[in-house]
């Protein structure tokens, strides 16, 4: 996975084959299944799960805790190579004094591993704390 080129060369008939002209080409991981490890930051760290499915270069799926699976937040994103970005959507409503939540992150995956970071924002009473963590993950068979 990942980019390269690709170097394609032609002749008309039984002729000599033209000049070789290279092709970038990038192959992206199908990330569907599901992914459990590790996570910290500064509010300590936790066993994480994601549980992907892939169509095309979209993803859907839910990342949680791995203590707390009820709480498991909804996860779209796409997949560029090996480059994974998403969003992930708290679950339920805000307090009426919140009006903003998010939460975003990357990750370089590979076929067996994903490594990245996310970042979650919160706004409430006018004021706003952002928090970051990092993960690895593992492909379960």
């Amino acid at each position: 996975a990942g980019p390269f080129n690709l170097e394609f060369a032609g002749s008309l008939g039984g002729g000599p084959l033209g000049p070789y002209q290279p092709q970038p080409f990038s192959m992206g991981i199908n990330v569907t299944g599901t992914w459990r490890g590790s996570s910290s930051g500064q509010f300590g760290g936790a066993s994480v799960v994601f549980v992907l499915s892939q169509s095309g270069t979209r993803v859907t799926g839910r990342a949680f805790n791995a203590d707390f699976p009820e709480f498991a937040n909804d996860l779209e994103g796409t997949i560029n190579g090996s480059t994974f970005t998403f969003t992930l959507r708290f679950p339920g409503t805000l307090p009426p004094e919140c009006n903003v939540f998010d939460s975003r992150g990357t990750a370089q995956v590979t076929q067996t591993t994903m490594t990245g970071t996310a970042t979650s924002t919160v706004s409430c009473f006018g004021e706003s704390f952002s928090a970051s963590e990092s993960f690895q993950l593992t492909r379960q068979q």
